[in-house]
This record gives C-alpha cells, structure tokens and sequence, in this order.
C-alpha cells in the first residue's frame, strides 16, 4: 500500500499561500510584482531526492534543469498569466540517464508550458491551460502503463491502476495540484505583509488531488532580513501537519484508491510531513531571487527527503 503514498506524496503536500515585493521598505514590508508584459526571468532548478523503504538500499538521486518564466499578460484586474517552461533535464543517477523510459516520462511533462494565473497581488489562482495539461498527464499514464506490462502480466490488475491514475486527474483542481507544485511554491509568499522579526503563524491544509480529505497542516512565516543597500528580504517559512490527522487523511486516501484490496496492517498509524524553506525576494520587482526548500515525509520506516533550490541566473 506504501507505493500509492510515495507515487502522490510529491505532489500532495503543497501550500496554498503567496508572495511578492515593496519601496521606502525598513522593517516592513509587502511583497507585490511590479512586472511587465514581456518580461522573461531564468533560474536554476536542482531537485535533491532521498528515500529509504527497508529493506531496500537508500537511494539520492539529483535532478538539475532551467526553468524559465515570462509574463504573457496582464488583465484588466491587475492579475498576471506568467508562462512557466521547464528546460531539459538531466539527472547524476547512471540507471535513470539510460533509461529510455524516464526521458520519455521527461520529455513528456516538459514538452507543454503551464500557464498560471496569478492575482494582482502575484499570488497563484489557477492554470489557464489545465486541459492541455490534462492530456500530457494522460499520456505519462500511458506510459506508466507501458513500462509496467513489460514486468507486470496481469492485465486487470493493470487496467486498475490505470483507472486509479486516471480518476487523480479527473477535474481541474485535481490537475492543477499534480502540476504545479514548485509554481505554487515560487509564488507563495506574494501580497503578505511582513514585520522584521514577528512570526505569522496560521493553519493551514494541504489539498489531496484524489478529492479525498485534505491534510491538516500549521505554518509559520517569518521576515528574517532586509538588506536596504541590495533591495532584498529573507523570509523563512515552515509547516507541519499534525500526525493523527495526517493519517486519518492518508488512510481515506489509500482506501479510495485501494478499495477493498487494503487491510488494516496497510494503513500507518502516525504521519510526518514537515517543510522548511528560505526565500531571498528582490524587493525591486517581487521576483524570487533564490529559494530552498525541503519537505521530510516520514511513514513507518519508510522516509522521503525533497530538496529544491531555485536561483535566479538571467532577466530581461
């Protein structure tokens, strides 16, 4: 039952918060865009992975692409449609790299830009192309299924898990959760107003893209530093969801992907889910300058340690 938490775990989690920028700033601040139609920004994007499921050897794997970000308009609201384009990526793990699936899987999710719409703040509403997202998520299922057949014989237990993977992308709410968890996150501090020093702390819960019970979380933010001489703000963010609930949630989520194929020794009694970040914010236009974030999921003896690093490297 653990593979239906690892195969939604990195795309499960995630905050539905905002962020942003400010002048004559001191001690406070307010983080809005100041953006442009036509202005592009490029990072570094590098994805540590870390997983341990006794008794199986741990595995760390890095994943290391461009991301690059355009804004295509802006409405009469003041919201924004910002592009988001992965580049290629390429990966330190020998079996990954030759593996011809995993460049398909790959070129795939990379091959169709995400569309996201922000508010007049820069805080994320949504995907303007969800639909055309919908079809790419399709066919990673295709795929998925493709691979698993060359090992897997049983084609109805393979028509399940065809039909469990598909009913996670059924609606738009769901498609927007499977593809856009680093978007939510860059833009997750936008159109909060921060004190140097004071801690905002709020509850929180984190959507579950099987329409199953979200996961109940508590986050606290805090503005650590302003460099006036550069125009940057520090701001740390971490979150934490409570154990009891978190497997309650989890346990209604396998169930309904599971069915009548779970039993009672599947489900976890406890569930760790902690995320701790660091954003530097150019305070100039609200652009992300650098992020770090690390989301530790722990079940039982098995754990997931997620790092991703965005850096900001060209804009125009």
């Amino acid at each position: 039952m653990l593979r239906y938490f690892w195969t939604f775990s990195w795309c499960v989690f995630i905050a539905s918060n905002c962020y942003g920028q400010t002048d004559g700033f001191d001690k406070e601040i307010e983080l809005l865009p100041k953006w442009k139609v036509g202005d592009k920004v490029s990072y570094e994007y590098v994805k540590n992975v870390v997983e341990k499921k006794p008794p199986r050897n741990p595995t760390n794997v890095t994943f290391q692409s461009q991301v690059n970000l355009e804004v295509l308009e802006k409405s009469k609201d003041g919201g924004f449609i910002v592009q988001w384009k992965m580049g290629n990526l390429s990966v330190d793990n020998a079996q990954l790299a030759n593996d011809q699936y995993f460049h398909k899987f790959m070129n795939i999710t990379n091959s169709l830009p995400i569309e996201l719409e922000l508010d007049s703040d820069g805080a994320y509403s949504g995907v303007r192309n969800w639909k055309d997202v919908q079809i790419k998520l399709h066919e990673t299922v295709d795929l998925t299924i493709e691979r698993l057949a060359r090992t897997e014989k049983d084609k109805v237990r393979l028509a399940f898990i065809k039909k469990q993977s598909l009913a996670t992308m059924r609606t738009r709410e769901q498609v927007e959760i499977l593809a856009t968890k680093e978007p939510q996150m860059f833009f997750m501090l936008m159109g909060f107003p921060l004190s140097l020093g004071e801690s905002i702390e709020y509850s929180d819960v984190l959507p579950n893209p099987t329409g199953s019970e979200p996961f109940p979380s508590k986050a606290v933010l805090t503005l650590k530093s302003v460099d006036k001489k550069q125009q940057l703000g520090t701001v740390r963010w971490k979150q934490t969801i409570d154990p009891e609930k978190g497997a309650k949630a989890l346990k209604k989520t396998l169930e309904s992907l599971a069915g009548k194929t779970a039993s009672k020794d599947d489900f976890p009694k406890s569930v760790s889910i902690e995320d701790d970040a660091d954003f530097v914010i150019d305070l100039k236009n609200g652009w992300l300058e650098k992020m770090t974030h690390t989301r530790t999921s722990t079940i039982g003896e098995s754990s997931r340690r997620e790092t991703i690093r965005f850096m900001k490297t060209t804009r125009k």
